[in-house]
């Protein structure tokens, strides 16, 4: 080797030259071949390949590598409902349309599920569409309707798609009741009530009212609905809260008398007040809600020829609110049961008190009753309408001057009609008795500001 770096190799004979004199001599003859040229990168085999090449895995046999790679689980596709077997040959896509339209109602009251405890009610019904025929057509019938009538606003045709499904469901319902069970099972009391909500919704309160009659029946042969209350099984209780929903929104929207509750009697009184709840919820009334303006007026001081039944029904519905407030702030919901039993103990209440139709009382009952049932039901999503109470708490509000309630009560009345029942046509003479009741309170006690 000399100082230039050159290396000289002596090769006597034919001798080869070892290993190294070779790498030396091919990497001095290579020196400047290679410079300005692009070569293709390298790739490392996978390792799937390199583990199929593991000298430790017998010959002919595959790597557990590649094996965990066949056995993979893939990725989803098509339909979560395609592995269940329904009660009738129906395809998956009729009863996903079930299923939006019961995630549309449930949307409804999305807000009472921060505050009430809805586990009992979560209970898995879908099982049920595997073994009653009569009510997943009815399901089927009802969704398709809403979608296709309801949603779009065109009653005054019927899709003849979904009349199969009625047909159907009718044709299974008089077989299940023509078996003379001595037990009628709730799921066909559920039917019924699909059919009385379609109609309801169609506003045909004809038909609605008719199954409402049958509803009544069905129920006798269970005890009644007191001793679906004294059971209070998770099906007597979903069963329960349907039927007073339907029952209530349908009187409302026009019926001629309600089916349950329809007096005092020894074998269906009314719902008996639910004791206030004063354990690990505090009942101090929230600022600025509703409640407050709920429990502005104490009981002696309403009026009227019935003064303490309207205030009991007033009082039970301000400890709920209270209860409901105080639950979504703390996140300690409310037990449902407490909810339904307020609600049907104060609404049927209210529909069975007379009132003078001008008089203070009566302003008072329909505004608790639409601030209650609106608070309950929640169907306006269903278009269903109540044009008759509507126009009968409109005469209320205008005359409301000559009532001479206490201006909070008075704005509290306004307030109701203007979110839960009136609508943009009613703004010509809503908003400047709004503001005019908003005006005086902000006057009279500093309450609002303008």
């Amino acid at each position: 080797m000399t100082d230039s770096g050159l290396r000289f190799i002596t090769v006597a004979g034919g001798e080869k030259p070892d290993a190294a004199s070779r790498k030396n001599i091919r990497s001095h003859v290579m020196v400047g071949k290679n410079r300005g040229k692009k070569f293709p990168n390298r790739k490392r085999k996978s390792k799937v390949q390199t583990a199929a090449e593991d000298p430790r895995e017998p010959a002919g046999t595959l790597s557990r590598s590649i094996i965990a790679s066949l056995t993979a689980v893939p990725p989803k596709f098509g339909s979560a409902l395609s592995t269940i077997h329904f009660a009738n040959d129906v395809q998956p896509r009729e009863v996903e349309i079930v299923l939006r339209f019961c995630s549309i109602l449930g949307k409804s009251n999305s807000e009472l599920r921060r505050c009430i405890e809805w586990e009992r009610r979560q209970h898995n019904w879908l099982p049920t569409l595997s073994f009653d025929p009569a009510l997943l057509h009815a399901s089927i019938f009802v969704s398709r309707r809403y979608f296709h009538t309801v949603a779009p606003r065109n009653y005054s045709t019927n899709n003849q798609a979904d009349l199969p499904h009625l047909l159907q469901a009718l044709r299974l319902l008089r077989e299940n009741i023509a078996q003379k069970s001595d037990v009628i099972p709730l799921t066909t009391v559920i039917t019924v009530l699909c059919l009385a909500m379609d109609a309801n919704m169609m506003g045909d309160m004809n038909t609605a009212m008719s199954h409402m009659k049958a509803l009544r029946q069905l129920i006798d042969m269970h005890g009644g609905v007191g001793a679906m209350r004294a059971h209070r099984t998770i099906w007597d209780e979903i069963t329960l809260n349907k039927l007073i929903r339907c029952d209530i929104a349908i009187i409302l929207g026009g019926g001629s008398r309600n089916t349950f509750y329809d007096s005092i009697t020894a074998s269906e009184p009314f719902t008996p007040y639910p004791s206030r709840v004063e354990g690990p919820l505090e009942m101090g009334s929230p600022t600025g809600t509703v409640s407050e303006a709920i429990t502005l007026k104490t009981p002696a001081t309403f009026p009227g020829n019935k003064p303490d039944e309207l205030a009991r029904a007033w009082r039970a519905i301000s400890d709920l609110c209270m209860m409901m407030d105080s639950a979504s702030v703390q996140k300690k919901p409310i037990p449902f049961q407490i909810f339904l039993d307020t609600m049907a103990a104060v609404i049927y209440r209210l529909l069975a008190m007379d009132f003078d139709p001008n008089s203070a009382s009566e302003i008072l009952r329909i505004g608790l009753l639409i601030f209650s049932y609106n608070t309950y039901i929640q169907w306006q999503v269903l278009g269903v309408s109540y044009s008759a109470v509507a126009a009968e708490f409109k005469d209320c509000l205008i005359n409301i001057d000559s009532l001479q309630l206490d201006s909070s009560l008075a704005l509290w009345l306004v307030m109701v009609g203007s979110t839960m029942i009136f609508d943009e046509t009613d703004d010509c003479w809503l908003k400047p008795l709004l503001r005019r009741w908003t005006k005086r309170i902000s006057l009279n006690h500093g309450m609002i500001g303008m």
